[in-house]
């Protein structure tokens, strides 16, 4: 009897235990659900706070760097965009969840000349919106000796980016190119070696010799330039040489052998190295070019 009832009371502590321990397990379910819908419940509202509020709306924007383009005219683009709803879920209008990728995609699209836009959030609510334009090198033209003469702006990378009217400069390139054809802008047209070959010659002759340059065509086949000068007469040159040292074998040829002649001149070709051709306008086309030795290595 007295062994009964004492496992009696082993088996009452023992249900009491467990009892009391699923209990505290349950409690401490409870909490922790009670916590974590808590959390969750703080957390969406922060979010919602943060995305869909208007606290982090954008108050400011500043643009900057601009060379050509009006403020006032990439405020217009701006403005567009953000009452355009690109988003269903987000608020485009919140700094934090603006776009940046987007916004400079719309200025591009929006503007010819712009090359690159940085975007920076200056939080909580300012925008500043730097513009890199495209700087204009050269002038490309096609249908020049027609009365449809089209004619386009490019970069010293050779990226023709906007149209334009023919503009007869010295400051500029200038290239005659029949084979422009495209609707969109930019696109790649020449090479930055080709641009910069021009350049350099363009600035040695001008510098050495006191000649202008009246304008380029670039002959892709062969890697030849053709240059007419304002003299009157043309020049034939390789990329392959030096820019400088075919403009020095320019200057050389016209003081120590063509001299006063240089209104009669045809042509300098200077594609052979060590070698330059030259031809006088009154040659017969059958007519021998007269040879110079020159120093093009």
């Amino acid at each position: 009897m007295f062994y009964k009832e004492k496992n009696k009371r082993r088996n009452i502590i023992s249900q009491n235990y467990i009892y009391s321990k699923v209990k505290k397990k349950r409690i401490r379910f409870i909490l922790i659900f009670f916590y974590l819908v808590s959390a969750i419940l703080f957390f969406s509202a922060v979010v919602y706070f943060i995305i869909f509020g208007t606290y982090f709306n954008i108050k400011n924007v500043s643009f900057s760097d601009m060379k050509t383009i009006e403020a006032s005219e990439l405020n217009d683009v701006y403005l567009k965009y953000m009452d355009k709803k690109n988003h269903i879920f987000l608020n485009q209008k919140n700094i934090l969840t603006l776009s940046k990728s987007s916004l400079i995609e719309t200025f591009k699209s929006s503007f010819r000349r712009i090359k690159d836009v940085k975007i920076e959030r200056d939080l909580p609510f300012s925008l500043d919106i730097s513009i890199v334009e495209y700087s204009p090198i050269g002038i490309a033209c096609s249908g020049f000796e027609s009365k449809d003469i089209l004619c386009f702006l490019f970069d010293e990378d050779g990226i023709i980016f906007d149209s334009t009217p023919l503009i007869i400069s010295d400051l500029f390139l200038l290239v005659y190119d029949n084979d422009i054809v495209k609707d969109s802008f930019p696109f790649q047209k020449y090479s930055k070696e080709k641009i910069d070959f021009s350049l350099r010659f363009k600035k040695t002759i001008l510098r050495e010799g006191g000649l202008l340059v009246d304008y380029f065509k670039f002959k892709d086949k062969f890697n030849d330039i053709e240059v007419m000068l304002k003299s009157g007469f043309k020049l034939f040159l390789s990329q392959d040489i030096s820019p400088e040292k075919q403009g020095n074998a320019v200057v050389e040829i016209l003081n120590n052998e063509i001299k006063k002649k240089a209104i009669d001149l045809d042509y300098i070709d200077l594609r052979i190295k060590n070698k330059a051709y030259y031809k006088f306008k009154q040659d017969n086309i059958d007519g021998d070019d007269t040879k110079a030795d020159v120093g093009l290595q």
